[in-house]
């Protein structure tokens, strides 16, 4: 049996066949409601330390004549994410220092050494060493910078607390030359020896952080064992160890 198809029949058929092809696609993007895909994102964020308390209240410290004075430097500190992220279990760090005066020009101490105790899982207790100078400032206006910087880089800061260095008026006398001590010695002293310069001169040092506006020097009329004597007029006074009568003279008056 043979069966002739009309060129025209078969374009027919065809074209019929891509529209029932194309119905179901077509369908699939106009229909409302449209269905879309659901896009998920993890966003992990960290927290800042959010509390610095001091623990020290305003306080005074004295100086020590021509040394150090140790201050503690006590204080709380709270982050959210717990207290690993800021006592050093994850890498977390405090910066604690002393300064006075306008930045750029001011002075500045910075802490020795730090300790820390966890209170709880977000508090940790810090106690930091501070060294201070005698010749430091006499000033009310010292203030406490703490800063405490968590594992993530978080930081908080807490300079609202001030303390006072107190004054203090000290020097030491003493020889410059090596075993003299204090004392005013000459390599050789004989009566009647003109312009003798002092063995070893002696060193007034300021060992406080009071700035003296001047140094009264009273002398003494020297006295032999035969009741010899030497004026406090014949002794000179100068901040070198010059000759000749170089200097000022030694006065025994007492200063108004």
């Amino acid at each position: 049996m043979i069966v002739k198809i009309k060129k025209r029949s078969l374009l027919i058929a065809a074209v019929s066949l891509i529209l029932l092809i194309l119905v179901p696609i077509i369908y699939s993007q106009t229909q409302t409601p449209r269905k879309a895909g659901v896009g998920v994102w993890l966003v992990i964020t960290n927290q800042n330390p959010v509390n610095i308390t001091l623990n020290n209240a305003t306080f005074s410290v004295d100086p020590v004549s021509g040394s150090n004075v140790a201050i503690l430097i006590s204080f709380n500190a709270s982050d959210p994410d717990g207290a690993v992220q800021i006592n050093g279990t994850n890498g977390g760090r405090v910066s604690v220092n002393l300064t006075l005066g306008a930045p750029g020009i001011a002075q500045f101490r910075t802490h020795s050494s730090c300790v820390n105790t966890t209170v709880n899982a977000g508090k940790v207790t810090f106690d930091c060493i501070i060294n201070m100078r005698y010749y430091d400032n006499n000033s009310a206006n010292w203030v406490i910078n703490v800063t405490v910087t968590d594992s993530g880089s978080g930081t908080v800061r807490n300079d609202s607390v001030t303390f006072t260095y107190n004054q203090l008026a000290a020097f030491s006398v003493i020889a410059r030359g090596v075993g003299e001590g204090a004392n005013l010695n000459f390599t050789s002293l004989n009566l009647g020896d003109p312009n003798k310069e002092a063995k070893a001169p002696i060193l007034l040092n300021n060992t406080g952080n009071n700035d003296f506006d001047q140094i009264n020097i009273t002398g003494a009329a020297l006295i032999g064992g035969n009741g010899e004597t030497i004026a406090a007029s014949s002794f000179f006074v100068n901040t070198t160890n010059g000759t000749a009568g170089n200097g000022l003279p030694l006065s025994n008056l007492t200063k108004p």
